[in-house]
């Protein structure tokens, strides 16, 4: 159950049941008194510099024997369970413990601790701890996954399948080379490089999955103990495979022909396997001790030669030169069954040859037959096309053939599936639904199209409706009858009950014009320029009717034809209205002059390359200036204002543009544009003038 070798070379064996042992000079020999240990099953064994001896038992806890003085830790001296499953020495002089039925803890000289950054593995049954050439820690558990501590943070990472590990059952933990941790799991074989895992699986070639030991021989080679024998696996096949040059690891496999006393190493505590100072590596199993000198599993040297001798189709058998044809075999129509068989060239025992295949075109992993099983391959009723048999050997558990034997051939299809009958079928069948299916699906998409369009405009619409009379109709009404009922109250104070219904005669007019506005801007008969200009010009007069400020109107008295929506209406409207309200009642102007002007009003009429300064097509442009305090635009944003943003956000969703010019002490000015779809003028047709300045 665990192996641990001293200075002189002595090697010491933690069994089951058999308590400690040690091996010296070739031969095992008890070096232990009955007398030290009331438990026999060592499950783990650390020798620190020192030259003493650590034991872990399952159920007994940690004896220490330095100098022939026996010392014996239990749960009284703090150490967090009885069942040691691991020891293990960090840099820093202190032996890490984990137990099954109590989690990891660490032995500081003579005090045993548990550091906060591990709380969380407080009842965690370990099975393994590893310190990595960085100095973070690994703990490995029993169906909990793996973490790590490291050393820089102290953070504690932890993984689970769900975070990509083969198995939440760590059974062994080793590192090689430096930066490389290789875990062990019931699942197959996990590597951890750079913060990423991979899993080596049975898919792979694993002919186990259940990895107990891992030792590296020194020459770039993993060896792994498994609960079906020992696996040799070069470190650049498993890269070759991580990085998806190879699909299949290439295994030298040892088992009980090859003199190992058991297929089933142990596992579950650590250490359980060793690697001498002489290069020999030490493997336990359940029957014993396994002693393998890696220099004598070299493989063979040269793969073995595959043949592919005969194929069969139907009932008729063909023999193959060996050399290969030129071209690809044709097997005929319909035929049931196809055979192959082959052979390698390779002296020895046949049962120590391996083989694989696979008939490209239909599968695509390889098919593993068993060793001394029969040299063939049949495959039922192979649909027509194009394939490659390929078949591979290996001598010996070596690696499998570089590059296998290859046998292309042809499935030929009865007429009525040759690719051109079927061709002629479908170019018919198109052929005679094509246009009507292309007209009919034209017409459905262009009806659908439109429906969308209108949907879209009626839902848009109705929105901006709705969300107008709950800002000004709602808000309005909700203060009329608020002044109401004060009015009520104060109907006793003549003074004030006037105030309120002043207040109130404020406010429906306010509503009054609201609904105007409501009304007006869904009216489709005003979606014209005319009707934006009458009804903004008969605003703003009636705006600034009642006050001491100046309007000044500049108006054409003529306006090209052209349609606007209603959303382009209402939005231009309520921008001017903002900024009408804005000269009013922020500026403290004395005049203000609205004018409306028209770029491109006609085709030979045109801007600077058909495009006014701000990249709008030639268009309306509505122009507010007054003469009072002005304002930085700067600052007012900073204030959080949302006036001027609203400006330019409804500018913007016509399509056009707001600039808006303003230094303190010299008034503002306000540009709204939108481009403008003029409609040819008809011919001999006057507009009535019904645009006057208003005085």
């Amino acid at each position: 159950m665990a192996l641990a070798e001293d200075a002189q070379g002595s090697v010491w064996i933690g069994t089951d049941g058999g308590g400690l042992n040690c091996w010296r000079d070739g031969k095992a020999v008890p070096d232990t008194p009955s007398y030290v240990l009331d438990n026999q099953t060592v499950s783990a064994l650390a020798l620190p510099a020192d030259g003493s001896l650590w034991l872990g038992t399952a159920g007994g806890g940690v004896f220490h024997i330095d100098k022939g003085k026996v010392s014996h830790l239990t749960t009284a001296q703090g150490l967090p369970g009885l069942m040691v499953t691991s020891l293990c020495g960090d840099s820093k002089g202190r032996l890490w413990i984990g137990t099954l039925d109590g989690g990891p803890a660490c032995l500081d000289g003579t005090r045993i601790t548990r550091p906060p950054a591990i709380a969380a593995l407080a009842h965690q049954p370990v099975t393994g701890i590893l310190e990595d050439a960085a100095g973070g820690l690994w703990f490995g558990t029993k169906g909990q996954g793996l973490a790590r501590l490291d050393a820089g943070t102290g953070t504690l990472v932890w993984w689970t399948r769900s975070e990509g590990l083969a198995s939440g059952f760590i059974r062994t933990l080793h590192e090689a080379p430096a930066g490389t941790v290789w875990a062990g799991t019931n699942g197959g074989l996990t590597r951890w490089r750079n913060g990423r895992l991979f899993n080596f699986t049975g898919r792979h070639g694993l002919p186990n999955v259940v990895v107990s030991q891992i030792l590296d021989d020194g020459a770039d080679n993993l060896w792994l103990g498994t609960s079906g024998g020992v696996l040799r696996v070069s470190l650049d096949s498993f890269e070759a495979v991580a990085s998806g040059r190879h699909d299949r690891l290439q295994i030298l496999a040892l088992g009980t022909e090859n003199g190992l006393p058991s297929l089933e190493c142990t596992g579950g505590s650590q250490p359980a396997g060793l690697r001498t100072r002489d290069g020999r590596l030490c493997f336990g199993t359940v029957g014993g001790l396994a002693v393998i000198q890696p220099r004598d599993f070299q493989g063979p040297s040269e793969f073995p030669p595959v043949v592919i001798e005969s194929w069969t189709s139907g009932s008729a058998t063909v023999r193959l030169e060996r050399g290969g044809g030129t071209g690809p075999l044709e097997v005929p129509p319909g035929t049931a069954r196809l055979g192959f068989e082959f052979t390698a060239l390779s002296p020895g025992s046949p049962e120590r040859i391996r083989f694989r295949y696979r008939l490209a075109g239909l599968e695509e992993s390889w098919v593993q037959a068993e060793p001394g099983a029969e040299r063939t391959a049949t495959y039922t009723q192979p649909a027509p096309g194009s394939y490659v048999f390929e078949v591979m050997a290996s001598a010996d558990n070596g690696p499998w053939s570089g590059v296998p034997a290859r046998i292309p051939l042809r499935v030929l299809a009865p007429w009525w599936r040759q690719p051109w009958a079927a061709a002629a079928g479908v170019l018919l069948a198109v052929a005679s639904v094509a246009g009507l299916a292309r007209a009919l699906t034209r017409r459905r998409l262009q009806r659908r199209l439109r429906e969308v369009e209108r949907q879209f405009t009626l839902e848009r619409e109705r929105s901006r409706i709705a969300r107008d009379i709950h800002d000004d109709l709602g808000a309005n009404l909700t203060q009329i009858s608020l002044l109401s009922a004060l009015g009520q109250e104060q109907r006793h104070e003549p003074e004030k009950a006037r105030a309120q219904f002043a207040a109130i005669a404020a406010t429906s007019g306010e509503l009054v014009q609201a609904m105007d506005a409501i009304v007006w801007a869904v009216n489709p008969s005003q979606d014209t320029l005319e009707s934006l200009a009458r009804y903004l010009v008969r605003f703003a007069g009636d705006f600034f009717e009642h006050t001491q400020v100046r309007l000044r109107l500049d108006v054409p008295p003529q306006l090209p034809r052209a349609d606007l929506s209603s959303e382009v209406r209402h939005n231009l409207f309520l921008a001017a209205k903002e900024a009408l309200h804005n000269a009013l009642h922020h500026a403290g102007a004395g005049e203000v002059r609205l004018s409306l002007s028209v770029e491109g009003r006609t085709p030979d009429i045109t801007t600077t390359a058909g495009r006014n300064a701000h990249g709008v097509p030639g268009g309306l442009m509505v122009e507010i200036e007054d003469d009072g305090c002005g304002f930085t635009p700067e600052r007012v944003a900073d204030q959080g204002g949302n006036g001027l943003g609203n400006m330019h956000h409804r500018l913007t969703e016509c399509g056009g543009g707001c600039v808006i010019d303003s230094i303190p002490g010299r008034g503002t000015r306000v540009q709204l544009r939108i481009p403008l779809c003029l409609t040819p003028p008809q011919p001999r047709v006057t507009h009535p003038a019904s645009l006057r300045p208003v005085p």
